[in-house]
């Protein structure tokens, strides 16, 4: 269900316009001349007031659909201001919150590549000793 209908407002208002001139000629022609219309001067505000009334009234038929507009746009607003916050604190704690798995596939990829380098620094320095002892057993 749609909260706006749909009209035509530049068409209403040229037909607000022509009518508030209407009344204000008829009225004015009742004050200078009342023998020229068929309506007296009472008539003629009893119109402009239903007119104004009629006015007000639409002006709060709109304000309630601005109102209503205004009240969904701010709670959109409200909710990608919270969805920003959340996306912030995604953005802050990526990485340091693992599931279970995916730290032990972590740790154990560390782990490896750890052992891995401690194997080789301890076969070159085994094989540095073998040729630094060997170097000094040819001097001899």
């Amino acid at each position: 269900m749609s909260i706006v209908s749909e009209k035509d407002y530049d068409k209403e208002g040229k037909k607000h316009l022509s009518e508030k001139e209407k009344l204000i000629c008829n009225y004015h022609k009742t004050i200078i001349d009342p023998t020229s219309t068929k309506d007296n001067i009472d008539n003629a505000k009893s119109m402009i007031d239903d007119f104004k009334r009629k006015l007000l009234e639409n002006i709060g038929k709109n304000k309630d659909v601005v109102d209503d507009l205004s009240k969904i746009t701010s709670n959109q607003t409200k909710t990608i201001e919270d969805l920003e916050r959340l996306e912030k604190q995604l953005k802050t704690t990526s990485g340091k919150y693992l599931s279970g798995t995916e730290l032990k596939k972590n740790i154990y990829e560390e782990n490896t590549t750890l052992s891995m380098h401690l194997i080789y620094y301890v076969l070159g320095i085994g094989f540095m000793g073998y040729y630094a002892v060997r170097l000094m057993r040819g001097k001899q």
